[in-house]
């Protein structure tokens, strides 16, 4: 090693352990941030009072069952019948309970009395779907639907 080197290795040091010791109070304070901040996080996510991040505002209440009915048609439509099935199908048995049931007492339903709401609303608006689907030329999605409740494969 040449004397250069050994001193510009030694000034390195020197600035480097010059730099810590007046950023040193910053370089706390951005650590003490840091860890009050994984802290909080931490409380927010297991604290069952809070508001957590993941936790979504009593406002917007819908049953967990309801929704993943609509989502199983309705949330990626690849086809024409995909498309029908959800509009002409389950939106309006969505919507029928939505509008005339208690969303409360909905949530508390297991899924086979879940399978009887959608049953009993189904056939409530069987003749409306109908000639939606007739108009649409696909009544073959009732009995593709009909036989998704026999089989449990709404959700």
């Amino acid at each position: 090693m040449q004397n250069i080197d050994l001193i510009a290795l030694l000034l390195t040091i020197i600035v480097i352990l010059i730099a810590i010791w007046f950023f040193r109070k910053v370089l706390i304070l951005v650590a003490i941030l840091i860890v009050v901040a994984v802290l909080a996080y931490i409380f927010l996510q297991n604290n069952p009072n809070s508001v957590g991040f993941h936790k979504q505002l009593p406002q917007a209440k819908q049953t967990h069952l309801l929704e993943s009915f609509k989502d199983n048609y309705c949330s990626i439509l690849y086809d024409r019948d995909d498309s029908l099935l959800c509009l002409d199908i389950v939106e309006p048995i969505y919507n029928d309970i939505v509008k005339n049931y208690d969303l409360d007492s909905v949530e508390t339903l297991n899924k086979q009395q879940f399978i009887n709401l959608i049953i009993e609303v189904a056939r409530r608006n069987k003749g409306r779907i109908l000639r939606n689907l007739e108009r649409d030329n696909a009544l073959y999605l009732w009995k593709d639907f009909v036989a998704d409740i026999k089989d449990f494969n709404i959700f």
